[in-house]
């Protein structure tokens, strides 16, 4: 009897466990693409993804795509570091590094959001209209975030993340 009762513990406890990892949320594959309607005629799609940079500071990238009455705008990627901790080299792009080696270089764009005064030293704009069709879907790719003491903060991007962006980027 207690080698019985022994193996039927034993084989509830393998099938609440398989039960239990089946079961779990795993957030880097839950997406939510958001529509903002900020106007009669314009409409903004939005993704919000969390990077962590080379010292595992937190970074939110907000990826979006903005439609108006005069057209599709470049699709822009912004990164938004906490104040105080990181001065972003608005003189400089925005490096994207492919695991194959090649190079791609992303405007910074700042100057349109902050239009009255200069760009806040946490945050950066980037063009990526010209770039994300090139990123690829099933490979991590690495931002380079230049910063004022002549460095560069690295950022690994999933490619969940990249799927997500090109979604939002071939909104009409």
């Amino acid at each position: 009897m207690n080698k019985t009762f022994r193996k039927i513990i034993l084989g509830l406890t393998i099938v609440f466990l398989i039960l239990g990892f089946i079961s779990i949320p795993t957030n880097s594959a839950y997406a939510e693409i958001r529509t903002i309607q900020e106007g009669e005629n314009q409409v903004l799609y939005q993704s919000r993804q969390k990077l962590f940079d080379s010292y595992n500071r937190t970074w939110q990238a907000i990826a979006f795509q903005r439609i108006t009455s005069e057209g599709k705008e470049p699709f822009t990627i912004r990164l938004a570091g906490f104040p105080g901790r990181t001065e972003i080299d608005h003189s400089q792009p925005l490096t994207v590094k492919m695991p194959t080696g090649e190079t791609f270089y992303a405007k910074d764009i700042s100057e349109k959001v902050f239009v009255d005064k200069s760009p806040v030293g946490n945050i950066g704009q980037y063009n990526f209209e010209e770039i994300i069709s090139q990123l690829p879907n099933t490979l991590a790719v690495v931002f380079s975030v230049p910063i004022t003491d002549g460095k560069n903060l690295e950022m690994p991007v999933s490619p969940l993340s990249i799927q997500e962006w090109k979604e939002v980027a071939q909104k009409r």
